[in-house]
């Protein structure tokens, strides 16, 4: 198949000059009368149908007339017998996939005509079951454009009479084989829904069935584990009738919706809280299921406007607040990135429409990191864990300076006011989330950031060691350091502003300036554990600077304090081999590259 596709890409490039080749793959293709297909044939049935998915035809339309010849005989496919011998289910499927992807935009009037009462029920019929389940499944990810008058109503009664007729059953009596057949279901029915009005008849059955799966979520998900496929399968089949139910709303007139929205959005809500408190919540299957529910009620919300977007804005708090305990515990993982993104969503929709509404959302997240003093202190129930982070990461997201001014006080305000009681952990947080804000240029967080980071970095040296008397022990002191110096280095990659970049490199040269100063007039220790790790930051920073031009003295005195300390303290050598030997030149690896690439940006040291 590679052949073909090189082949279809020169046509696509040059269809005035290969227009010949498209013919010769075009008698390739299967006749409507062929019995058995070959291999050969069926690619070139992909190869015609990749081609004109790209608006490329000749002008007699060869290419459009075989392949709608082949979407015509469909049925015959379903037979066992039409496929080559050597054609494994797989094979059928992956064919299925990639054709449909290609022609799904260009024979949706052709769907109605497809045998679909027996595809559906094909145990009942001499049709092949296991490929007629490859075929909804393939068209059930790439369905074709339809019309109105392409019979969207009867296909959507076929669906909804072979399939959704029985109530919602218990979980025992549930087989892999009927939950996959509910989830084919619902997910053709809501293809159905955004691509035409269906009748209101039809449209109350969809919605009645949809609401019966959602209004059983909650229970479901209380119960004890069983068997991991059925949980698996019927998560898909929530997530399916979620979307099929979010989507009859967006498809009903906006007049008058308002109500059944309203109603629609506490049972969507009420299922996605379930899912944080489910038994199952850490299977992939319940996170996909969250993230998918959060999105579809995101969007109906925000297209609703008024009350619907305020219930979801009031619900959302406290699930995002249970996402950052939940996730805290381990690594990040679907959930949380559902929650970020679809948090930078909502901000990027609401901003313009209702601001105010969308700065209360915003403060009250933030306000919630002056609670942090009994962070490390909750008996008897669930951490309540300040978002930090996720601010921080909707912060960079969305990239509005609006939003940096809202969350950066309530970060700042927390490092600045911390005290003995303040978790170092916490701490650690927030000099990573304020040094990732600064990097958005708003020049009133950079400057208080970098600020507030040099002193702190200082005080290493000046208070012999503590972190302004917040932490002393040798583990908490290393941490604060690394944490510090990654937030210099954070700063030096992501800020892009030039005038606060220049700013950026004489505070940073100065800070290695005093820090080498200090560390050289104490007694004891070596100034090499300090000034190494800014040494990363320094050469990220130094790679603005052109040492053929003219240096301000200023800042020419700055490298040439860098260089002496760096002299001093042994951190000049490069570490070519490594060593059986200690020593002074046995410091990080990175530091000594870092160095290397300092030297690169240096202005000559003397005249």
């Amino acid at each position: 198949m590679e052949g073909w596709t090189e082949l279809c890409d020169m046509i696509v490039e040059n269809p005035n000059k290969l227009w010949e080749n498209l013919i010769w793959i075009c008698r390739e293709c299967p006749q409507p009368i062929t019995a058995r297909v070959s291999r050969s044939q069926l690619n070139a049935v992909l190869s015609v149908a990749r081609i004109i998915s790209s608006n490329v035809d000749t002008a007699e339309n060869h290419g459009k007339s075989v392949v709608l010849d082949f979407f015509q005989t469909l049925d015959k496919s379903f037979h066992r017998s039409f496929w080559p011998y050597s054609f494994t289910l797989k094979s059928i499927s992956a064919f299925y996939c990639s054709f449909l992807g290609y022609v799904s935009c260009l024979f949706g009037t052709k769907v109605s005509e497809l045998r679909w009462d027996e595809i559906m029920s094909s145990g009942d019929s001499d049709l092949d079951p296991e490929i007629c389940r490859a075929f909804l499944v393939a068209i059930s990810q790439n369905f074709p454009s339809i019309q109105p008058s392409d019979g969207g109503d009867r296909l959507t009664a076929i669906l909804l009479h072979q399939f959704t007729q029985k109530e919602v059953a218990y979980l025992e009596h549930d087989t892999i084989e009927s939950l996959e057949q509910q989830e084919i279901a619902f997910k053709l029915i809501t293809h159905i829904l955004g691509k035409v009005n269906v009748d209101s008849k039809l449209h109350l059955h969809v919605r009645s069935i949809a609401k019966k799966h959602l209004q059983s979520m909650p229970a479901f998900l209380k119960q004890e584990p069983v068997l991991k496929s059925i949980v698996n399968a019927k998560m898909y089949v929530y997530q399916a009738a979620a979307k099929m139910e979010i989507e009859s709303l967006l498809s009903l007139e906006t007049d008058g919706r308002k109500k059944i929205v309203l109603e629609a959005l506490t049972l969507l809500l009420d299922a996605a809280d379930a899912c944080l408190k489910s038994v199952w919540r850490k299977m992939k299957t319940c996170e996909e299921l969250f993230g998918s529910l959060l999105s579809g009620i995101a969007k109906l919300a925000v297209a609703t406007g008024g009350q619907p977007l305020r219930l979801f804005l009031f619900r959302l708090k406290p699930m995002v607040l249970a996402v950052v305990c939940v996730q805290s515990v381990r690594n990040q993982g679907i959930i949380y990135e559902s929650v970020c993104k679809l948090s930078c969503e909502i901000i990027e929709s609401v901003w313009d429409k209702d601001r105010a509404l969308l700065d209360t959302f915003i403060l009250g997240l933030a306000s919630i990191i002056r609670e942090k003093n009994d962070y490390e202190d909750q008996v008897g129930r669930e951490k309540e864990v300040p978002p930090v982070q996720l601010l921080a990461d909707i912060c960079v997201a969305v990239k509005k300076s609006e939003v940096a001014d809202m969350i950066f006080p309530f970060l700042i305000e927390s490092l600045e006011e911390g005290d003995a009681s303040t978790p170092l952990s916490l701490q650690l947080q927030l000099l990573d989330a304020v040094s990732r804000i600064a990097t958005l240029g708003v020049e009133t967080s950079y400057r208080q950031t970098v600020a507030l980071m040099i002193r702190g970095y200082y005080s290493q040296i000046s208070t012999g060691g503590s972190v302004e008397r917040k932490t002393s022990a040798p583990k908490s002191r290393t941490e604060y350091v690394e944490t510090l110096a990654a937030g210099f280095l954070t700063i030096a990659s992501g800020l892009m502003n030039t005038k606060l970049r220049a700013d950026y490199l004489h505070r940073l040269l100065s800070l290695c300036s005093d820090v080498g100063l200090t560390s050289e007039s104490r007694s004891k220790g070596n100034g090499a554990d300090l000034l190494g790790p800014l040494l990363p930051a320094v050469a990220e920073i130094c790679s603005d600077v052109d040492p053929t031009s003219n240096v301000e003295p200023s800042l020419l005195k700055l490298f040439r304090n860098l260089w002496f300390y760096i002299a001093l303290f042994g951190l000049a050598p490069p570490i070519l081999k490594p060593r059986p030997v200690g020593g002074p030149y046995m410091w990080n690896t990175q530091w000594s590259l870092a160095v290397q690439r300092i030297s690169q940006g240096t202005p000559p040291l003397v005249s």
